[in-house]
């Protein structure tokens, strides 16, 4: 697999581990973090898409669906998976939602008929084996409030494969800054509609200037940075391979709060860590990497 690659995947998944970090800091409910970061993250890609005018207008109407589908699981994974950790704890949720790895590649076996070999298997469950241990190993089922949580992070990893999955498909004919200027502005739309039903209009503006400041760094980093880098690489790679490259993210997660929090992992954590870690370097990357990559081309 190209260097490039390699090398934007480690700044993808840097950029969206850095997001449990700046929701923790930034003093706002989750769905106004979750809309404030996809509008501005779209207002940045917004200009970039308007130059590419006439691909904009090519678009057809069963791309500019799928493109809201994609938006809609986008805005669902954030509103069903921030949900989940009020309802049950932070290590459930974080294993459930990483479920989403599954979801692909049952997907891409059934519709596209994609099938992979026993050391692809065995680097997934090796990878799911270590998000299970990072995140505590303690799944709550013992009350009907953790099971729904349980059940909306499961939720959320669906809708996170079904954005993965359509941006897979539409990437491979849709500019980035046009497929992110839309995905985002109808994530945001959703969630706007989410966060209208739950908090009333108050719940979009009234915050002070620093918490406009945490939304900025929410859109740019883990947005920006990261979403917008996963969603270049959905042109290059299979979107199985995005899912489980994502799985590294609770490792980023875990430097950084160590490094900012000085919060020490657990033992388990670190064992979590390195299978994830031994996954990703064992995954089979012949079948993952799509057809035809043209460096000079940033599609």
């Amino acid at each position: 697999m190209p260097k490039r690659i390699i090398f934007f995947v480690l700044l993808a998944i840097g950029g969206i581990s850095f997001g449990s970090i700046l929701v923790r800091l930034t003093p706002a409910p989750p769905f106004a973090s979750g809309f404030w970061r996809l509008v501005l993250a779209g207002l940045v890609l917004w200009p970039f898409a308007l130059v590419q005018w006439q691909s904009f207008r090519n678009l057809s109407k069963r791309d500019l669906t799928l493109v809201l589908l994609a938006g809609l699981g986008l805005a669902v994974h954030f509103l069903t998976w921030m949900t989940s950790l009020f309802m049950t704890t932070v290590s459930s949720s974080t294993v459930l939602v990483n479920t989403q790895v599954l979801f692909v590649a049952l997907g891409e076996w059934l519709f596209l008929k994609q099938r992979y070999s026993p050391l692809f298997f065995l680097s997934m469950f090796l990878a799911l084996g270590g998000v299970f241990l990072m995140g505590g190993a303690d799944l709550s089922f013992s009350s009907s409030t953790a099971l729904w949580g349980d059940l909306l992070a499961i939720a959320g990893g669906l809708a996170a494969a079904v954005y993965f999955y359509l941006g897979g498909i539409l990437r491979d004919r849709i500019p980035l800054a046009i497929y992110g200027a839309l995905v985002y502005s109808f994530g945001a739309l959703f969630m706007g509609i989410a966060l209208l039903i739950q908090q009333g209009l108050p719940g979009f503006f009234d915050y002070p200037p620093i918490t406009w400041l945490w939304f900025v760094l929410l859109a740019l980093v883990p947005q920006i940075i990261g979403h917008t880098l996963l969603n270049y690489l959905l042109a290059q790679v299979q979107p199985v391979f995005i899912t489980l490259a994502v799985l590294g993210e609770p490792i980023g997660a875990t430097l950084w709060a160590f490094l900012l929090f000085a919060e020490k992992p657990p033992g388990l954590a670190l064992v979590g860590g390195f299978l994830i870690l031994v996954a990703l370097v064992i995954v089979p990357k012949k079948g993952l990497l799509k057809v035809k990559i043209e460096p000079s081309v940033v599609h």
